[in-house]
């Protein structure tokens, strides 16, 4: 009776660390950068440009999202910022706005805390039938205050959509 309970308690370990594991698979990562900010502050005229290159004809369906790292020094709950890609036509820009939430209604900073920053990821948009070629994502905050203190980085991944 104790090898039975032993084996099925082998077993069901065995299970629990395949479905742990296996949860933490990551997709293809095509692009994932962060660009650091001035610490004086983002103006608003000031645009973060991200360049990659999409080579693989394969997957051409990709995920963006947008990244931001935050100190306690940013006094809004919400970010708007402006982003244009030329991820649909190589030649032509489209702009989009995006909010990011920065804090709960009663004030506590959203996302993950790590070394004095707060890390928010929010996805943006999926593109499909992507082409092979050299894309750009531009950025830049539509807030009233400039220069904008407290956002230390933004940053952009992008995916193959599963």
């Amino acid at each position: 009776m104790l090898k039975v309970n032993t084996f099925f308690r082998g077993i069901i370990i065995f299970v629990m660390l395949s479905v742990m594991a296996a949860s933490c698979v990551q997709r293809d990562v095509v692009f994932y950068k962060y660009t650091e900010l001035n610490s004086k502050g983002w103006d608003t005229c000031s645009y973060v440009n991200m360049y990659f290159f999409c080579n693989d004809s394969a997957y051409p369906d990709l995920d963006v999202s947008v990244e931001l790292r935050s100190t306690s020094e940013y006094e809004y709950a919400n970010l708007w910022l402006e982003v244009l890609s030329n991820i649909k036509d190589s030649t032509v820009y489209e702009a989009d706005t995006l909010e990011l939430r920065l804090a709960a209604d009663n004030g506590a900073r959203l996302g993950t805390l790590s070394t004095g920053l707060y890390t928010i990821s929010s996805p943006f948009k999926e593109y499909h039938n992507v082409a092979p070629g050299k894309y750009n994502i531009r950025i830049r905050h539509l807030m009233s205050s400039s220069p904008l203190r407290g956002i230390r980085e933004v940053g952009v991944k992008v995916e193959k959509a599963e």
